[in-house]
């Protein structure tokens, strides 16, 4: 079964290897159509090459789904903390085209925004994706772990 829409701002494509089946595996294809500049460089996996967004744009479009989306789902407060905890260098023009705000005003939201927000909600999108063990270090420490790298990031930018 393959499903596909066009919205507002993207294509989806959502494709299901036994329709119907209980726990059937989907896969779920986004395509943003707006264009801010992200770049490109090619990557293989298994023989097969293909165009990957560069690390820092990533790492920018994927603070402005956090900003976004907060409190609706957790995946992207988890994705911002693993990008955080690697090191990644975030393209700050997209950040500020995405947003017209400055670099420093969108990290003062994204701070505030996860501070606040009600840690009983930290699992929603983002529970079924992790062990239990897991599930218990995120609902302790993902918050305060995905804050403390932007407080970092913030401080440079002083």
């Amino acid at each position: 079964m393959r499903v596909s829409r066009i919205k507002k701002f993207n294509l989806i494509n959502i494709i299901s290897y036994a329709p119907g089946a209980p726990g059937a595996q989907k896969v779920k294809v986004e395509v943003d159509r707006r264009n801010f500049g992200s770049r490109y460089e090619v990557k293989t996996l298994l023989g097969i090459s293909m165009l990957v967004m560069v690390e820092e744009d990533m790492f920018a479009h994927k603070l402005m789904t956090m900003l976004e989306r907060v409190g609706k789902t957790s995946r992207d407060i988890f994705d911002v903390y693993f990008f955080a905890n690697k090191d990644w260098k975030i393209n700050k023009n997209i950040v500020e085209q995405r947003t017209g705000m400055s670099f420093k005003e969108v990290l003062i939201q994204c701070i505030e925004l996860l501070e606040n927000m009600d840690n009983k909600h930290i699992l929603d999108g983002l529970g079924e994706l992790l062990t239990n063990s897991q599930k218990d270090w995120a609902r302790a420490k993902l918050k305060a772990e995905t804050i403390f790298p932007l407080k970092l990031k913030l401080e440079n930018e002083k």
